[in-house]
């Protein structure tokens, strides 16, 4: 079988009637495009002169062919999509006379432009399209239902091992609905234009699959003529002076030619020099302008183009081209290192790139607090006059104000200085460096009530009594209450209060001290008494208070029978009837009474119990 070469070699190919040289690739890596038409394209083979390999590579399945001498890898690519076939032969010499050679082949596919064509996994025994390993001279290859744009992979091989010539011919190129090959692969390309930073020189390479013979061209930007350039007739050019240069490249007998042109423009890196480390103030560090540094990383670069810098935390972010995106404002928090790097707007050509440092002057900490309140007492005098700001020593200069305007160039001032001024700021000045550092505040003028006014609503002799809380004259939102000795909570209002004597305490959330109501009363009635004669609940009596005025008070038992009628002044009653000492068990009480809060006679009757 035949084994492919390494080695490229040319010879005469009959394309659409006209002779190109073409190649093939001795192993998949070096596969070559090849395009068919109605007439015959011919090549040389691989042979045991002119191909070391004497068999094909390890790895893709290679179907029906049992060895695979002399390989010689092509792919081609679909034009027009429908089913095409072929005629492959071997030859002796190029015009088919000569000894007959056996040829074998194998085709895998559809595959896409980009895809590994040479991975075992893809040159499978499920992507074999057709395989012929017989004796004879002519073989039929076919490709049904081949798509637009798909490739398919052809290994060729010379089981005779002979030099020879193959014959290519797709024979249903007349036929409308046959499928064809998309020559368009075959052409030769310099690439896109070129931009070369920092370098003398660079190489073309025009190299065609087809090609014999090679021309260069420079173009005149006076003339606007490509002007040949004498002795340059290789498929490379090494080229140091910008400008467009132009490849001609045409077959053995100049039948058949190509062309392609590139700008190529070379720039010098650009230059970037070391800047100085930068000393700056605490409170010029929160807005840096890093981009006042670009004249002096900037000098020394020509006008050959315009320049940027580009600045970066890290030489990681550097390595990352994630520059610091706001260099005109750009703040640190403490000394810092900056780095930086020349680009070329129109080259896009980089310098290598340079490290500097920020370091920060510091005036000592001086701390004010988000807010203070000024405290006022009925007289209008400041209850608790404290101190603000600090002495850092005489290289320093101080400065109050308030609201715009000078309070005191004194590095400590009271409170009562702040007096009805909403917004307080404190200027430090460096003499020596010239650093400043501003702290402003809030401050807030505080009346201090004087009084509680509490107010109790819900049923008298209830245990669900509602007792408020109100500070005259100024909001119950700047302050926090309790009733006695419970929580402080942010509302005056009590519920669920219980009957006895009670105060209310508000205290200023803002730290304004202080304010107890009056002791208050609220009227209810025993649950409960124990006339054992140990001096404690010996009797049960209800008394009313300066609203409450109660006029009768009767006593019954669970039968609803009166056992007793109190005097609201008297001394209770003692569980006894008839001088006899009633057993322990619940009994009923009904008072009336005089409400003055509502100016109504109403009653009340609820059930107590007798305890021995």
């Amino acid at each position: 079988m035949k084994f492919s070469a390494t080695l490229l070699f040319y010879s005469l190919v009959f394309l659409g009637g006209t002779f190109i040289g073409f190649s093939q690739g001795s192993t998949c890596a070096t596969l070559d495009p090849f395009c068919a038409g109605s007439d015959a394209l011919v090549f040389g083979n691989s042979n045991e002169n002119n191909n070391g390999l004497e068999n094909a590579e390890l790895g893709p399945n290679y179907g029906c062919l049992n060895n695979q001498p002399y390989p010689a890898w092509f792919y081609l690519q679909i034009d027009n999509e429908g089913p095409l076939e072929f005629i492959i032969s071997q030859f002796e010499n190029r015009d088919g006379t000569g000894a007959q050679l056996d040829v074998d082949f194998i085709v895998w596919g559809p595959f896409n432009p980009g895809d590994n064509y040479c991975s075992g996994d893809l040159l499978s025994e499920e992507n074999i399209v057709d395989c012929s390993y017989s004796y004879v001279t002519n073989e039929q290859m076919l490709i049904p239902n081949a798509k637009s744009g798909e490739r398919y992979i052809v290994l060729i091989t010379n089981f005779d091992k002979k030099p020879g010539y193959i014959r290519l011919r797709q024979t249903n190129s007349n036929n409308s609905a046959a499928g064809s090959t998309d020559c368009s692969i075959l052409d030769s390309s310099l690439g896109d234009d070129k931009i070369v930073c920092d370098a003398s020189e660079v190489t073309l390479d025009g190299t065609s699959a087809y090609a014999i013979k090679y021309e260069w061209f420079l173009l005149n930007e006076n003339t606007g003529a490509y002007e040949l350039i004498p002795g340059e007739n290789e498929p490379t050019l090494v080229v140091s002076v910008s400008g467009n240069y132009k490849v001609v490249s045409t077959g053995e007998f100049e039948e058949f030619s190509d062309e392609d042109d590139i700008n190529v423009s070379f720039f010098s890196a650009p230059v970037i020099n070391q800047p100085d480390d930068k000393v700056v103030c605490e409170m010029a560090a929160e807005a840096l302008d890093l981009t006042a540094n670009d004249t002096e990383i900037l000098d020394g670069n020509t006008n050959v183009e315009d320049y940027v810098v580009y600045y970066y935390e890290s030489l990681a972010a550097l390595q990352n081209d994630s520059p610091i995106a706001s260099a005109s404002s750009y703040s640190i928090s403490g000394d810092s290192k900056i780095y930086a790097q020349v680009v070329g707007e129109e080259s896009g050509c980089v310098s290598s790139e340079v490290e500097f440092n920020y370091k920060i002057l510091r005036i000592p900490d001086v701390s004010l607090a988000e807010k203070y309140v000024i405290c006022i007492d009925e007289n209008g005098g400041v209850v608790d006059d404290i101190l603000l700001g600090s002495d850092l020593g005489s290289q320093y200069i101080y400065e109050w104000s308030g609201d715009g305007q000078f309070i005191s160039e004194e590095p400590i001032i009271p409170i009562s200085a702040a007096y009805e001024v909403a917004n307080l700021s404190f200027r430090i000045l460096d003499v020596n460096t010239g650093c400043e550092k501003l702290i402003t505040t809030e401050v807030e003028n505080f009346a201090v009530p004087t009084s509680i006014t509490i107010d109790v609503s819900g049923e008298s002799f209830s245990k669900n009594y509602i007792v408020t809380a109100s500070l005259p004259g100024v909001s119950s939102d700047d302050f926090e209450f309790k009733l006695d000795d419970g929580a402080w909570r942010s509302s005056g209002k009590f519920t669920n209060v219980s009957t006895g004597t009670h105060r209310i305490t508000a205290r200023g959330i803002n730290g304004c001290g202080e304010i107890i109501s009056d002791d208050f009363y609220l009227i209810g009635y025993p649950k409960f008494f124990t006339p054992n004669g140990d001096g404690s609940n010996d009797s049960w009596r209800i008394s009313g208070d300066q609203n409450i005025r109660i006029t009768e008070i009767l006593i019954f038992d669970r039968y609803g029978k009166l056992l007793k009628q109190l005097s609201p002044e008297g001394a209770g009653w003692n569980g006894m009837y008839d001088d006899k000492d009633l057993p322990p068990d619940d009994y009923w009480f009904k008072i009336k009474y005089h409400d003055d809060n509502t100016d109504r006679n109403l009653e009340f009757s609820a059930n107590f119990s007798l305890i021995r």
